[in-house]
C-alpha cells in the first residue's frame, strides 16, 4: 500500500480489534498492506446470505447491521457492528457460503481481507489464531441465549416457569413485613420482603414467576421477577400508551438488575457486551451501582430506581436510541401515576430526543414498528406543547406507504391529527 496515511489508518483500525489487539505492530503492519479498502452508502447491502465466504471485514467508520431475513418483512438483528468491529469471520473460517446479510446503517468505510491471504496469517501467528477461537466461542455463546430468551417469550406461562416464588412468611405485627427472609426460588436464592404490606408481596408473587436472566456484563445468571401472562390485565391506555394494570404491572419488572454485578438492563437485551465496551462500563459501573436487591417484589418508587440505573447503565454501554428512547417512555408512566409532573416532563423530553434519532438513524423492517415510532414522536410533541410539530408527525402515519400493517396506530392518528389541529388552529 502506497498511501502512508490510509495506511496508518488502517493499523489503528485493525489494533482495536479484539482479535489484534496486543500484536506487534510490524504485524499490524503487514496486515494492513494486505487488506482493501471500500465504501457503502446508507443502506447499502455488503454481502448477502448465501454469497461466498471469501473475506473478513472490519469497519474505519460507520455501522453495520448483520440480520437474518425471517420473512419479507421481519428480520432478526444478530449484530451491529461499529468502529474497529469485525464482522464476516464465522464464513471466512469455515469455507461456506455467508449464513446473514451484513448491511450498512450509514456512510460506512470498512476494509477486508481475503480468506486465503487471512488463513496464511493465522498459520503464522498462533497467538492470532488462539483469539479468533475466543472472539467466535463468544459469538455462539451470544446466540444461544438470544434463541434461548425467543424460545421463552413465545412459552412463557405459569406452567412453563418451574421457578415461581414461594408464599413469604407474613409478620405477626401486622400487615407490614419487617426484614423477613426465605427460600425464593429453587437453588437457594432468598427473597428480601421489606415494608411492603403482606396482601401486595403475596398478591404480586401469585402474579408472578422468577426468571434467571444472564447478565450482558459479567455473564452470570440474575433471578427477576416478570409478569405472567394471564395475570397482565389492562385497565386503562393513555393516548402516549402509557398503561395501568388491574392487577400486576409489568412494567415494575422490565428492568433487571444484576444481583452479582450490579449492572442493569432491559429484559429484552440478549446481547452480551462486546468486550472493550464492557471494561468501559465495569470501570465506571461500582460509582453508579445500588445495593439493593431488586430481585424480589418491587413498589412503584424501587422500579422508579431500576429505571434510573438502567438508564445510567445503558447511556454507558452506548445503547440504541430506541432503547434509550423506551426506558425514558416507560420511567415517564411510572412517574405519571406518582404524579411526579415534573420528573415525567423531563422523561418525556428524553424520550422524544431518543426516538426521533431512533427514526433518523436505526432502521426497522416491521413497518408497524415504524408506525408506532412515529405515533410516540408525535404524541410527545402534542404532550410537550407543540401541536404543529405533532400534526406533522401524525400526518406521516395517515400518508404512509404501509399504513394498512397496522390500522390500529392509523385510527389514533387520525384522531389525534384532529385534536391538535385543532388546538394548532387556537393558537
Amino acid at each position: 500500500m502506497s498511501n502512508p496515511a490510509l495506511l496508518g489508518i488502517i493499523v489503528k483500525a485493525l489494533s482495536g480489534v479484539d482479535l489484534f489487539n496486543g500484536l506487534p505492530a510490524a504485524i499490524l503492519e503487514k496486515m494492513a498492506e494486505l487488506a482493501k479498502v471500500t465504501q457503502y452508502k446508507k443502506n447499502a447491502l455488503i454481502f448477502k446470505e448465501g454469497d461466498k465466504g471469501d473475506s473478513i471485514h472490519i469497519v474505519v467508520n460507520g455501522r453495520v447491521k448483520i440480520r437474518k431475513r425471517i420473512s419479507d418483512t421481519e428480520e432478526t438483528v444478530l449484530y451491529i457492528a461499529g468502529a474497529s468491529d469485525m464482522f464476516g469471520d464465522m464464513a471466512l473460517m469455515d469455507g461456506l457460503p455467508r449464513s446473514a446479510d451484513a448491511v450498512a446503517l450509514e456512510d460506512t468505510v470498512l476494509f477486508y481481507i481475503e480468506r486465503t491471504v487471512f488463513l496464511h496469517f493465522l498459520r503464522s501467528n498462533p497467538d492470532a489464531a488462539l483469539k479468533l477461537l475466543e472472539t467466535m466461542s463468544l459469538r455462539v455463546r451470544e446466540t444461544n441465549n438470544m434463541l434461548v430468551n425467543v424460545i421463552e417469550s413465545y412459552t412463557r406461562s405459569p406452567e412453563a416457569s418451574q421457578t415461581t416464588p414461594k408464599k413469604p412468611v407474613i409478620s405477626n405485627e401486622g400487615p407490614v413485613l419487617k426484614e423477613k427472609t426465605e427460600d425464593f426460588a429453587p437453588g437457594g436464592e432468598e427473597y428480601k420482603v421489606e415494608e411492603k404490606t403482606g396482601n401486595y408481596v403475596e398478591n404480586t408473587l401469585k402474579w408472578t414467576y422468577s426468571k434467571k436472566f444472564i447478565c450482558p456484563l459479567c455473564a452470570k445468571e440474575s433471578p427477576s421477577l416478570v409478569a405472567k401472562t394471564d395475570c397482565v390485565q389492562e385497565e386503562s391506555v393513555d393516548t402516549d400508551m402509557c398503561t395501568r394494570y388491574r392487577l400486576v404491572n409489568p412494567t415494575f419488572y422490565y428492568v433487571v438488575v444484576c444481583r452479582h454485578c450490579g449492572y442493569a438492563f432491559p429484559e429484552s437485551s440478549m446481547e452480551r457486551l462486546r468486550p472493550a465496551k464492557a471494561r468501559l462500563v465495569g470501570q465506571q459501573l461500582p460509582q453508579v451501582r445500588s445495593q439493593q436487591d431488586f430481585s424480589g417484589v418491587r413498589t412503584i418508587d424501587e422500579a422508579i430506581s431500576t429505571y434510573r440505573l438502567a438508564i445510567t447503565c445503558q447511556n454507558l454501554a452506548g445503547a440504541k436510541n430506541a432503547v434509550m428512547g423506551r426506558l425514558y417512555m416507560l420511567l415517564s408512566c411510572l412517574c405519571r401515576q406518582k404524579e411526579m409532573q415534573k420528573e415525567e416532563k423531563d422523561c418525556m423530553k428524553q424520550a422524544l430526543e431518543y426516538l426521533e434519532k431512533a427514526y433518523n438513524y436505526e432502521t426497522s423492517a416491521d413497518p408497524r414498528a415504524e408506525l408506532n415510532l412515529i405515533y410516540l414522536i408525535g404524541e410527545l410533541y402534542g404532550r410537550l406543547g407543540r401541536p404543529g410539530k405533532a400534526v406533522e408527525w401524525f400526518k406521516q402515519i395517515v400518508i404512509h406507504p404501509h399504513r394498512e400493517s397496522n390500522p390500529y396506530i392509523v385510527n389514533m392518528a387520525r384522531s389525534r391529527w384532529q385534536d391538535f389541529k385543532q388546538r394548532k388552529m387556537n393558537n
